[in-house]
């Protein structure tokens, strides 16, 4: 009996009392005023939703040649990339490099309208919001790179972000 008391003594016992609120509440006790209040679930983050995804395009080009690669709707830049100049190289083409990368914009190549054979032009390149601007830059780069000569916008296009779910 003396250990139980000794042992009692030195290991002080806590009780806690529930007055009376249901399963679920918790009660809240402040001066003058003793509620129940709901037990709090773990803080739950809504479900994931839609999100867009925006793409890469990219322009590849012979070096001194004719031939041209484009890609878009790539979802990576080195994607997009690989892929112009895969379609650069085609039958065989060598010495095609990358001139343009765009993300989640539009892009244009613009050239001679009436190209001369044997003589050297520059193709003009552009990115930007929209077609018409950036189709308008790519004509403005043409014909500031070919003095005197008229071009034409031979390729637009924009990349199409990716809803995914």
């Amino acid at each position: 009996m003396t250990l139980t008391l000794t042992l009692l003594a030195l290991f002080p016992l806590q009780v806690f009392a529930q007055r009376g609120c249901p399963e679920g509440y918790y009660e809240q006790n402040s001066p003058g005023l003793n509620s129940c209040i709901p037990i709090p679930e773990g803080e739950q983050s809504p479900p994931p939703g839609p999100k867009w995804v925006k793409t890469w395009g990219a322009i590849a080009v012979q070096a001194g040649g004719g031939a041209i690669g484009v890609s878009k709707n790539q979802l990576t830049k080195s994607k997009a990339k690989k892929e112009a100049l895969e379609l650069c190289r085609e039958d065989g083409v060598t010495g095609c490099k990358i001139v343009l990368a765009y993300n989640h914009q539009c892009a244009a190549i613009a050239g001679i309208a009436k190209p001369v054979k044997g003589e050297l032009s520059y193709r003009g390149y552009a990115r930007g919001p929209d077609l018409e601007g950036t189709g308008r830059d790519a004509l403005l780069s043409c014909e500031s790179s070919n003095p005197g000569k008229s071009c034409e916008v031979f390729y637009s296009a924009c990349t199409t972000p990716i809803l995914q779910r």
